[in-house]
Order: C-alpha cells, then structure tokens, then sequence
C-alpha cells in the first residue's frame, strides 16, 4: 500500500492536468488507450469532495496500484458537480465518474449514453438530510410547513427533501425552495436567509457544525442514497476487460473502508484538513450486494421526481441503465 507521501508525488505530476477544472468538466490527460510514459494505459476516473470512496482510494493507492498490477494507470480528475462531470463523460474528457443518481438520469434523457456499473458503499445512516436553522423553531418534518428551504435543486438532497416531507403528509409545494450552492449552505443558514436546508454529507454535517443548526432527519428511512460508478457506452464498448478491474479495484478499496473505519477517517482527514466529526457517516458504511430491488425503485423515484418537477423533457427507461455484468465480472476476478 502507499503511503502519504507518494500519494503527494502523484498529485504533483498530475497538477498540470487539472489545474483549472474546479467543476467545468475540461481536462488534457491522455486518452484511453493511448501509451503514457511510464508504459500502458490509462482510466481518467472523475471525483467529487465529500465521498469516502474516492477519498480513501487517494490516500491509501489502493485503486491505483491495484489497475497497475494490470498495466492501466489512473488519474483522478476533480469536480465540484456531478452535472458537470456528465458532460465531460459526453465529451470523452472522462472515461468513468463517481456521482449520484439524478445528474445520471438528467443526462441520460438529455442523450447522453451512459452505464451505471457499480453502486458504491451504503450509509445506514442516510446520506441525505435536512438541517433546522439554529434559531428557526423547527424541530421536526412537520414544521417545516411554510419556511424557507435551501437545497441545490436538481440534487438528491431535492429529492431526500421531498420524500422526507411526504412522510407528513407535506409536498415541495407546502415549502418556499431556495436554489442554494452546498457551499454557501452554512452561511444562508447562520444569517437566517433560510430556515432550513437539505444537503447530503459531508457537506450536511458541515454545514450543521459551521451554522449552529441541527440535523432533524435523514433519508434513511424513505430511499437508498445512490453514488454511482458511471461510464460512457464508448468507453464500455472498447474497454470491457478494463472496467471489470477498475470495479475490482474499487471493491478492495470499500473492503478497506469497512474493515478499517478509523484508518480510514484518519487517511481523510490528513487529505483534506477535516474534523472527524464531519467524516462521522464512514462508520455507518456497509458493502452493497449488486443492484438489487431497493436500487430499482428509488430510480424509478428519482426518475418520477424529475419528470414531475420538470427537470427533465425527455422519456427513459431507468432500469436500461443499469449493467451489472462488469460487477460480477469484477467478483470473478477477485476470486481467482
């Protein structure tokens, strides 16, 4: 396994190729399939802050060395919104992202060709959730009822929030949404510009520590919180073999992370400078056992949410999206 300090010479060498992205989806690395100077080929794999997967996998190298021991190199590719990431996949920019459920479906019905391969660790504590302002009053769904809510619309924090408030009987209809960047969630919520605001971690725990608020509900209850590993059908197409080891290396690294919670917390926080109490969500992790019933229908919920808000204008066929073959390939390869 690799230690810190290599992990840094990597990120070193890779600087040039990502400098400037932050979230616009541009980059210059090698294509795949093309010879790089160390010998083989490469994966660009697209990640966002906030996820363990992606997170552990830089500190530990174990993604990485895993795809070397198969002569593919890896480069990671940072953005700040899943959209962004779907119209680099469209692109070629990208050749695999770790994202969740709705920039794939809104992508999808835009056009775009895309496979969902894996479904990443599950959180027995829900990934999504709503935050009561410090000094609002609000101490359950219920009273949310006509307050002011920040969420990022089009994100499953949007959904998390409609779900959750349908559980009282209460639509997106009975609150006064506010288009609000996860970013600047904390500071809404300290100046009371909202009363509330639904998030997904870590930026849910962070922005309830900076702010002062509470967390009053989690999506635990009404879906399963979807991070998704997304490839291109090009990129399937010509590389099948390649994204079976990428899968394979994927499931050691969440081997990792549900054996070893506390190194894993502490890999992330000598990465990005975090509390632990915000990486807290790691200890509830569980392995995910393929696409299973559960994965089907909080699409088709995810699906049924963007037609009804009108985030999307065209038809799809959710279940047509999911490919399981190259998690069960990865299962096989793992067990040779």
């Amino acid at each position: 396994m690799k230690k810190k300090t290599k992990r840094l010479i990597s990120i070193l060498l890779l600087l040039g190729l990502i400098s400037g992205l932050m979230g616009c989806g541009q980059e210059t690395s090698a294509n795949v399939g093309e010879a790089v100077d160390a010998g083989g080929i490469v994966i660009r794999l697209g990640v966002q802050p906030g996820v363990a997967v992606s997170e552990v996998s830089q500190y530990t190298g174990i993604l990485e060395d895993y795809l070397a021991e198969k002569d593919i190199q890896l480069q990671y590719v940072e953005f700040t919104y899943g959209p962004s990431m779907v119209e680099s996949l469209a692109a070629d920019e990208i050749d695999i992202a770790l994202m969740g459920n709705l920039p794939v479906f809104t992508g999808v019905s835009n056009g775009t060709d895309l496979k969902v391969i894996y479904l990443t660790l599950l959180t027995e504590n829900g990934l999504n959730g709503i935050i009561a302002g410090p000094d609002s009053g609000i101490k359950s769904i219920a009273d949310l009822k006509g307050k002011n809510v920040g969420v990022p619309i089009g994100s499953a924090a949007h959904l998390g929030l409609e779900l959750l408030l349908n559980t009282e009987d209460l639509t997106l209809d009975d609150v006064n949404l506010v288009n609000i960047e996860a970013a600047d969630m904390a500071t809404s919520l300290s100046n009371e510009e909202i009363d509330a605001a639904a998030l997904w971690e870590t930026n849910l725990t962070k922005a309830a520590l900076r702010s002062g608020g509470t967390i009053i509900a989690t999506s635990k209850s009404v879906m399963e919180d979807q991070t998704f590993a997304v490839a291109s059908e090009k990129f399937l197409s010509e590389n099948p073999e390649m994204a079976a080891d990428f899968v394979a290396g994927l499931i050691q690294v969440e081997d990792y992370i549900v054996d070893n919670p506390d190194e894993s917390v502490e890999g992330i926080l000598e990465r990005t400078g975090d509390s632990a109490e915000e990486w807290n969500y790691v200890y509830g992790l569980s392995k995910a056992s393929g696409f299973t019933d559960d994965t089907y229908e909080t699409a088709r919920l995810a699906k049924d949410f963007l037609e009804r808000n009108d985030l999307i204008q065209n038809d799809f066929d959710y279940e047509t999206i999911f490919d399981q073959s190259y998690w069960d390939e990865a299962v096989k390869l793992l067990e040779e």
